[in-house]
């Protein structure tokens, strides 16, 4: 695992040797953001699931504002800070449940909540985590109009954005892992 491009370019990452934490792959990291594109540079980010920091750093490498990293695993957290000290970038790091992270947020409450243009998410495949995901983030409303919600997860999962303001506007699988990104739909077509 290694930075890709950017200020920490080519910079080999640490990793967990665990089977709980499923690294993204170089190869679906580049898909990721080239999707993305310059749209990194200068963008709030929040690394949901964050696993060893592997999006988020590289975010950072590309000139993100700002991440912030959410795992409820001690040995994720630390990996992390590990990565953040071997490229020289800060970050805020939360050791805690990403249900719990994001309940600290009220909902519709845009003025009150920090909001961020890109997040991050890789949750446990095939644990019915996606549905929960989307929903909450969308009536916590922390996703800046315009910004874009991206998830890693088993092709078999589906991404209901039913009952939100979300539509899945770019799909791509890789065997057993598929990205799907999403936006906000028209305001007004919401209503």
């Amino acid at each position: 695992m290694r930075i890709i491009t950017g200020s920490a370019r080519g910079r080999r990452l640490k990793t967990i040797n665990s089977r709980r934490v499923r690294p993204t792959s170089d190869r679906v990291k580049e898909t990721w953001f080239n999707i993305i594109g310059e749209r990194v540079r200068g963008a709030a980010v929040l690394d949901l699931f964050a696993g060893t920091g592997n999006l988020g750093v590289e975010a950072l490498s590309r000139g993100a504002l700002f991440v912030e990293f959410v795992d409820n695993h001690r040995q994720s957290v630390n990996v992390i800070r590990e990565n953040l000290k071997l490229t020289g970038f800060e970050a805020e790091v939360f050791c805690e449940d990403v249900r719990d992270y994001l309940s600290r947020f009220k909902s519709y409450q845009t003025e009150t909540n920090p909001t961020f243009d890109l997040i991050f998410a890789d949750p446990p495949y095939n644990q019915d985590q996606v549905k929960r995901l989307v929903l909450s983030i969308h009536h916590k409303n922390i996703l800046k109009s315009g910004g874009w919600l991206m998830i890693e997860h088993s092709p078999q999962e589906r991404v209901h954005t039913e009952q939100t303001r979300f539509c899945v506007f770019r799909e791509k699988s890789f065997g057993d892992t598929q990205l799907s990104f999403l936006h906000q739909k028209d305001p007004l077509a919401y209503i």
